[in-house]
């Protein structure tokens, strides 16, 4: 057990040499969740695609820049393998699922029936695949650098002030503007203070 006060007490994590760059990927982690939510919510495979790819890019700077700087302090992500395990076997899990494996679902189809994958939606499969790896690329990324209390500070507050833009932007849009998507006319949840939260498919 602990108390607020252990918590408070308890010393930082620090990157070695590298503590700009955590300053530069707090805030623009924080924005990137934040735009990816303008556009239909975030609700779309191909702005599922580009977080994905987005994220891929800042995690391969961040490891590399790691690397050549030569921590040698503890990494923060290590402490939870309790939470990034599972995730990582609900991605091979899916992973699986593409390989072209024959199999009789039923136990009774003629071999010529038989699915040429394990999963029945290739596609949807796929999809969650990068949904997967972005959630957990983005895990990883946050953990990494929110390891100072003023860059957590920071990072919230960044937060705070983008969720408030949403829900500006939502109530202009409902009262003001005639109730419009921010993309153009709205075709779903007339009436509805939405914003950009429209998760239709």
């Amino acid at each position: 057990m602990f108390t607020f006060e252990d918590v408070g007490a308890a010393q930082p994590y620090r990157p070695a040499r590298s503590g700009w760059l955590s300053n530069v990927y707090g805030p623009l982690l924080i924005v990137l969740v934040l735009l990816s939510a303008v556009a239909a919510g975030g609700d779309r495979p191909l702005v599922w695609l580009l977080t994905t790819l987005s994220l891929a890019v800042l995690g391969l700077v961040y490891g590399v820049v790691q690397i050549m700087c030569s921590r040698c302090h503890v990494d923060p992500v290590k402490g939870q393998m309790a939470i990034i395990l599972p995730i990582v076997v609900a991605i091979g899990f899916a992973f699986v699922q593409l390989l072209p494996l024959r199999f009789d679902p039923t136990g009774a189809l003629p071999p010529d029936l038989w699915p040429d994958f394990l999963t029945i939606n290739r596609s949807a499969t796929i999809l969650a695949l990068v949904r997967m790896a972005g959630y957990l690329l983005m895990f990883w990324l946050l953990i990494s650098v929110g390891d100072s209390a003023a860059r957590l500070t920071q990072m919230a507050t960044l937060l705070f002030w983008g969720l408030f833009a949403h829900a500006v932007w939502g109530l202009l849009a409902l009262s003001f503007f005639g109730d419009v998507h921010f993309w153009g006319d709205k075709l779903d949840y007339v009436g509805s203070a939405t914003g950009t939260f429209i998760n239709v498919c």
